[in-house]
């Protein structure tokens, strides 16, 4: 890979994120050229890019810190890139804490564990932000459920901060996917291992 490629590779994953755009579907291309590319002041990072990162971890760099709001090539940093990457090392081990955690705010408010992927139940939103779980375990409930549940009135969130964060999970998720990260058996069998004490955890499935 060389400093235009991941210039090339950047934009794509900058209108992912951004946009309804999808990197994956159109193979991380995107309508810029050679010219503007080295008439560009950050031309120096992209080279840089290339040279540390084989592509799939230069995938990760950028995503994680497209995850991080720092996507200016100037506000990237390699310890965003680390961060994910040994959360995704560590992956099974971290989904089954985080629903350890799931459950225990659930029995708080009382919650079935059908009424957590409720199109207007917040919770599962409400403790990430408040830090308790990953973003990756998100990704991986869509990934077990096959579908996108939340979805808000205006009304509800008139910041748009759930639906941001909606279509930042959805957009992380594809990308995941891509680099093959899929919810295991094992992973399955402990989500389920530690949801059993909510009403109604029978419809969690997985891939082999």
């Amino acid at each position: 890979m060389n400093g235009f490629q991941a210039y090339q590779f950047y934009n794509s994953l900058r209108l992912h994120f951004t946009t309804d755009f999808n990197a994956v579907k159109y193979n991380f291309k995107s309508k810029v050229n050679p010219t503007s590319f080295e008439m560009k002041k950050e031309r120096y990072l992209f080279e840089k890019f290339a040279r540390t990162y084989k592509p799939k971890e230069l995938l990760l760099f950028y995503a994680a810190n497209f995850l991080k709001d720092e996507g200016w090539p100037t506000d990237m940093k390699h310890q965003n890139y680390l961060d994910t990457k040994a959360k995704l090392d560590s992956l099974s081990y971290s989904f089954q804490k985080d629903c350890k955690r799931i459950t225990e705010e659930a029995e708080i408010k009382k919650w079935e564990f059908e009424d957590l992927f409720k199109a207007r139940n917040t919770f599962l939103y409400d403790i990430y932000f408040a830090d308790m779980i990953s973003i990756e375990t998100l990704c991986i409930f869509e990934m077990m459920l096959k579908k996108r549940w939340m979805s808000l009135h205006s009304s509800q969130d008139p910041l748009k901060v759930y639906e941001n964060l909606t279509h930042k999970v959805y957009k992380y998720r594809i990308l995941l996917e891509y680099i093959g990260v899929q919810p295991t058996t094992k992973m399955a069998e402990n989500a389920l291992k530690e949801l059993t004490s909510l009403p109604s955890c029978d419809n969690i499935t997985y891939t082999k």
